[in-house]
């Protein structure tokens, strides 16, 4: 079945390089219908909206308890 949620792991990248590489896939994330995607990283977190699809940034541990 068809999700609207992506998951990017990118344990061990400062957040200027994980930004650029969301910027990147923005494209093919509105292409698939995607309008949340979770970056797992080791320690960093941060939120942000871009074209209509909510970007979370955030460590892995946290990340677990979500699910």
């Amino acid at each position: 079945p068809a999700t609207d949620t992506a998951i990017f792991s990118v344990p061990f990248m400062p957040r200027e390089m994980i930004e650029k590489r969301l910027e990147k896939a923005q494209r093919e994330f509105t292409r698939l219908g995607v309008r949340h995607v979770w970056a797992v990283t080791m320690g960093l977190r941060e939120s942000f909206e871009r074209e209509g699809i909510t970007y979370e940034i955030l460590p892995f541990w946290n990340w677990a308890l979500q699910l």
